[in-house]
């Protein structure tokens, strides 16, 4: 039998569609919100990216990426290695405190809070690196102190610091003022952390009430619009028991194309070859929208994605090395924040655990999800978000739908096999 929802399909609709109205109209300025009103209904639509190239996007949700093709991407056909390590020269001059701290709280330049304590006017401080607020009885030396903040990787290969230098994220006078500022805190500071609420940091659609409700409504009529040849997904798949636990599956390899294909991938198979319809834009709000449906239909369903063939365990392994690859100006993999830094801070969001035995490792299962955290990206997909986390972390991204992000959604949904089918959900709610 069907997942039972608490309020059914139809009664859910026009509250929801008042919520979303209302949350959209709510955060625009007064001057917009009538002609929000009159244009959109209060449905708002993100501008689809810039292309550079068939594979990548230069302007992702406001964020201009100007630059990131100096550096190695997700692209299988990028073979570029991270810039070496290079040695600090000794400054020419010495830094100057004050601006030292100005460039150490800047995002575009130091960022230093997102990983480190400073002092007591720095706002959500992280804690993915040491304390730094009495950063003189460390006992670290200038030249180690130049050195950790030119290129961290002499000290230590493996570091998730940037190489601020090696990589022009600092000039060598802007290194050498951060120095001088480090070399000014002396007193120690101990942030207040936000208490985590106990169980999910997330809802579910259909069991919670919420925005993503909005877009299982949706779905749900996508999935019984009727092609120009009279059929509609609903044709082939009378009752919604017919497709209970087929999403759980997916991405599943495809021997025939020799490699894994996603449930996107295949809905949109079916709109083109049995509907005659065109088919939905990778990452779009209707896609979304019918997957995040079918998904629904397999809900609580433990997830059994498959790696079989050798073909299909390449593939998993394509996923995995690019979990840990280092690309981007801030050379940082995945695994630096997911599986190194899991469960600390980066400013005021706590990193996930993605790994085999973690406490997120079912995060796939979520998807897609309406995310609502520190960006607001809407309705997206699994690899859509992966395409977001990319942008901020200043590597250039691909698009969905490319080989190289199905894979790694392959690798990412594998690990949570046997971890209930929860999609579409909404985030962050309950953290905030």
């Amino acid at each position: 039998m069907a997942p039972q929802c608490m309020f059914p399909l139809s009664m859910r609709t026009d509250f929801v569609t008042f919520a979303v109205v209302l949350v959209l109209l709510c955060a625009l300025p007064a001057g917009a919100q009538d002609q929000a009103h009159l244009e959109h209904g209060g449905a708002a639509h993100s501008p689809e990216p810039m292309s550079t190239s068939p594979g990548h996007t230069t302007v992702h949700h406001g964020m201009m990426l100007h630059g990131l093709d100096g550096f190695p991407t997700f692209a299988y056909d990028d073979q570029r290695a991270p810039k070496p390590p290079t040695v600090a020269s000794p400054p020419a001059q010495p830094g100057d405190a004050r601006r030292g701290k100005e460039l150490a709280y800047a995002s575009e330049k130091g960022n230093c809070l997102a990983c480190h304590v400073l002092e007591a006017d720095g706002e959500q401080p992280g804690n993915v690196g040491p304390n730094l607020s009495a950063y003189v009885k460390l006992g670290r030396t200038e030249v180690y102190t130049l050195q950790q903040l030119w290129d961290a990787r002499v000290h230590n290969p493996r570091t998730a610091m940037p190489p601020f230098g090696t990589n022009g994220i600092l000039s060598a006078p802007e290194v050498a003022d951060i120095v001088a500022y480090l070399r000014t805190l002396q007193r120690a500071i101990t942030p207040n952390r936000p208490a985590l609420a106990p169980g999910r940091n997330f809802v579910v659609a259909g069991d919670d009430l919420s925005l993503a409700d909005f877009y299982l409504d949706q779905g749900k009529a996508l999935f019984e619009q009727v092609g120009p040849n009279g059929k509609s997904c609903a044709s082939c798949h009378a009752g919604e028991r017919s497709l209970r636990g087929a999403a759980t599956r997916y991405p599943a390899y495809d021997r025939a194309m020799a490699r894994p294909v996603t449930l996107e991938e295949r809905i949109n198979g079916c709109c083109e070859g049995r509907m005659m319809l065109p088919p939905h834009a990778p990452g779009s709000e209707a896609l979304n929208a019918v997957s995040g449906y079918v998904k629904y239909l397999s809900r609580g369903m433990p997830v059994c994605v498959t790696a079989e063939s050798d073909g299909a365990r390449r593939a998993l392994a394509r996923g995995e090395g690019l979990f840990f690859k280092k690309a981007g100006r801030l050379n940082l993999a995945c695994a630096d924040c997911h599986v190194t830094a899991a469960g600390r801070w980066l400013r005021g969001q706590r990193l996930t655990a993605i790994q085999p035995g973690g406490a997120e490792r079912a995060v796939a299962a979520r998807y897609p999800t309406h995310h609502v955290g520190r960006h607001e990206l809407g309705f997206v997909s699994l690899q859509q978000r992966i395409e977001h986390c990319q942008a901020i972390t200043q590597v250039l991204p691909l698009k969905p739908g490319s080989r190289e992000y199905t894979d790694l959604e392959y690798y990412l949904t594998w690990l949570a096999n046997d971890a209930p089918m929860l999609a579409p959900t909404a985030d962050g709610y309950r953290d905030e």
